[in-house]
């Protein structure tokens, strides 16, 4: 076996294994992390919130709710966060604007903070299901294509593997595809799952559910040239002081509902 081919191989199955912990996050980890949440869901410190707004996303039975609710942190300070689910019981009106609810102020396994509404349960539903067996079924499909059609090309003979890894075969092509393909995959599934989960860091979470507001003098904004659901992403520059009077510096990306483009004008 030849070292060209013994590189090839090794990192045709860099990809696989790369691919294998990718799924196994998003599917047996998550699994898990979810099973342990739904154990310590009437943990945290409990506040009382208001429903600032209420919506309905998506149809029929696979309809979400999602509020912006009003509370205050652990420092006191007053604070918006959004929830999206699946209600229940949805006759009872229970989630409605103005509506109170009550909140538990947790932190998580790794040391970031996060606010659950009390009493909801965060077991996985039928999508997740859904998506972790075509995720499953997919990867184990592709193993079993890819081992039985390389085996069919050696014409059953794995001495003749050197055979596919020559320049004037498919397979260095197949390589190349494979890695652009995985790769491109990759960095949508990084950008889709930082937009979904808000992007909060660590450092954010424990600033959000522990900082204490204060006003700040907007100096600047300006376009960032990104858009989200056709909402432009601005960068805010502002200066603000902080409890002792220091005098600080920040910037922050926020999304702005594009009919409330005209008032940053005003």
């Amino acid at each position: 076996m030849t070292t060209s081919t013994l590189a090839s191989i090794a990192v045709l199955t860099g990809f696989l294994l790369f691919w294998f912990i990718q799924i196994f996050r998003v599917t047996v980890l998550k699994y898990i992390r979810r099973s342990k949440e739904l154990l310590r869901k009437d943990e945290g410190q409990p506040v009382r919130g208001r429903i600032l707004k209420s919506e309905l996303y998506g149809p029929g039975n696979m309809q979400m709710k999602k509020i912006k609710v009003e509370f205050e942190n652990l420092s006191k300070s007053t604070i918006t966060q959004e929830f999206m689910f699946k209600d229940s019981q949805a006759d009872s009106f229970r989630f409605e604007e103005g509506n109170s609810v009550d909140i538990l102020l947790q932190t998580t396994p790794d040391g970031a903070y996060r606010a659950v509404l009390a009493g909801m349960q965060t077991k996985p539903g039928k999508i997740f299901y859904l998506t972790s067996l075509i995720l499953i079924g997919g990867f184990a499909f592709f193993i079993w294509y890819l081992y039985t059609s390389t085996f069919e090309a050696m014409h059953q003979d794995w001495s003749k593997i050197d055979h596919l890894f020559i320049y004037n075969s498919a397979m260095p092509m197949m390589g190349i595809i494979l890695a652009g393909t995985l790769g491109m995959i990759y960095v949508i599934f990084r950008v889709v799952s930082k937009s979904i989960s808000g992007g909060q860091s660590k450092q954010d979470t424990e600033l959000l559910f522990k900082g204490i507001c204060t006003p700040a003098k907007l100096l600047s904004y300006s376009d960032t040239n990104v858009t989200i659901n056709n909402n432009p992403m601005v960068k805010f520059n502002y200066s603000y002081q902080d409890q002792h009077g220091s005098a600080h510096q920040g910037a922050d990306k926020v999304i702005v509902n594009r009919l409330d483009i005209g008032k940053l004008y005003h």
